[in-house]
């Protein structure tokens, strides 16, 4: 084989690279990809960075020898030649050949991440923001003369799908009964009559936007210029006033903790800028010599040490005078897979299943001790699902037209029970905001803050007074509101 024709076999490599890469990543979106070049990736788990390449190099090799085996075949075999004729004509248009290779690299990339459709959706300007927005600054907040504690559990990739057909999930198991009893035992908002959870909207699709959706009412989005807003300026969202800025004014000591590393998608940042969050992630374990220092499990360390130090931290946030909000993110349940740990049986043939199982558990577990401490008499406990799983090989078996939904549960709120509409409600992750602070009763006038509706309140989600599909194509579209009152102010 010639010089000529190795090149154009290299080159035809890395397009197949960049089409397997594409099919690697059809569980994200055009979005999160967007938002992730222009902030901190600082962090990531390193294993599934690989994963991918593995995964986009090895397929690509493998199609590539194919075919160079099947021209060697052809060759012996004396039908080559005019094959190879033809090949050299169309590989000596060189410019026709590159424009092809990258038609068909766009064309894979957005059969997996829908580009064309998030770029459409960039050419029509939306104005719900200026139409539906309530400005939480410019609301007066009357806390209870004891103020309550928070402890708020974003449970990675948490959804009610886990749970079986019979209790209206899609599984043939239940893969999270103790999750499901609490939400049965508490408050649990759902679209049906029985146990739901809350839609997802664009925005809020993946970790770092599913916090600041399910903490501020809004939903995380990104101009084609995103570096303007995320590359020369400090400050994360400097337009949002959230559930930290609210909690911080009224003198709560907040605290975010996570296994991973908080700079990742700028997390820490958002969470120490709005509330002036104690971050205490990975590296503050590693620092505190609670890991050892070559320690390094998954994201970081696991979520049975996330809740072991959690018990630690409650109980000196307890001894404290002022009212605390102890916020967490655990990290077991993320795509691909999940993550092993000690604590997870080998019930299941899946290994994500065995993950989902061993995580109902241990949030379970962690309640319960939270329920015989002194202090919980006074607390309200939030978990909520961040956003729904992105490992779709999970769901193969999943009937398209099921309508997943993300996992909440509220316990010990400060509003009577008898008074809460909580089933039959259709609404979304940004509606968490306003109902936190509903249920540390709080009040404030109206039910809305940003773009989230109080469910113990009787006023309709804006997903139940637009509809859900109409919600989620206005918030798909460009707003040069959002971008100059959210993200470009000082």
């Amino acid at each position: 084989m010639n010089e000529k024709r190795l090149r154009w076999i290299l080159f035809f490599f890395v397009i197949l690279v960049g089409c397997f890469t594409s099919i690697w990543l059809k569980d994200l979106n055009a979005e999160q990809l967007l938002f992730n070049l222009h902030v901190s990736m600082k962090g990531a788990n390193g294993s599934a960075v690989w994963r991918c390449l593995l995964f986009a190099v090895s397929n690509a090799a493998i199609v590539l020898l194919v075919v160079v085996g099947l021209l060697r075949w052809c060759q012996k075999k004396g039908i080559a030649q005019p094959l190879l004729r033809f090949l050299d004509k169309i590989l000596a248009r060189k410019r026709a050949v590159v424009a092809g290779s990258v038609i068909v690299c766009l064309l894979c990339a957005n059969y997996n991440l829908e580009f064309v459709n998030f770029v459409r959706h960039q050419m029509i300007v939306t104005t719900i923001y200026q139409e539906q927005y309530v400005e939480p600054r410019e609301v007066q907040y009357q806390f209870p003369k004891e103020k309550r504690n928070l402890i708020y559990i974003f449970l990675e990739s948490m959804e009610v799908t886990y749970t079986s057909t019979r209790q209206g999930g899609a599984e043939t198991y239940d893969l999270i009964p103790e999750l499901r009893n609490l939400a049965q035992e508490n408050i649990n908002f759902s679209p049906n009559i029985g146990f739901g959870g809350s839609f997802t909207l664009p925005g809020t699709t993946w970790t770092m936007a599913a916090m600041v959706g399910q903490t501020s009412g809004l939903p995380l989005k990104l101009p084609f210029d995103g570096e303007k807003y995320y590359g020369n300026y400090s400050k994360m969202l400097p337009g949002a006033w959230t559930l930290g800025d609210i909690l911080g004014e009224a003198g709560y000591h907040q605290v975010l903790m996570m296994g991973s590393d908080s700079s990742f998608a700028g997390r820490g940042d958002y969470f120490s800028q709005h509330g002036n969050y104690e971050i205490n992630d990975y590296n503050t374990a590693l620092e505190d010599h609670r890991l050892p220092e070559d320690y390094h499990e998954f994201w970081g360390y696991e979520d049975r040490k996330l809740f072991a130090y959690a018990k630690e931290e409650l109980l000196r946030l307890a001894a404290e005078d002022e009212p605390f909000n102890l916020t967490l993110l655990t990290v077991d349940t993320h795509f691909e897979d999940g993550y092993v740990c000690p604590l997870c049986a080998d019930t299941y043939s899946d290994q994500y299943a065995n993950v989902i199982r061993c995580s109902s558990s241990q949030v379970n577990d962690f309640v319960r001790w939270i329920q015989e401490q002194d202090f919980y008499e006074n607390t309200t406990i939030v978990i909520s699902g961040d956003h729904l799983s992105m490992d779709s090989n999970f769901f193969n078996k999943v009937d398209d037209d099921y309508p997943r939904q993300v996992y909440n549960c509220v316990i010990n709120p400060a509003v009577e029970d008898s008074n809460v509409r909580e089933k039959n409600r259709v609404f979304t992750t940004l509606d968490l905001f306003p109902t936190t602070l509903a249920a540390l009763g709080v009040t404030f006038e109206g039910d809305r803050l940003g773009l989230g509706t109080n469910l113990f309140s009787q006023t309709p989600t804006l997903a139940e007074e637009l509809g859900l599909d109409e919600l989620r194509e206005q918030l798909s579209r460009y707003s040069n509101f959002y971008n100059y009152h959210f993200l470009y102010t000082n």
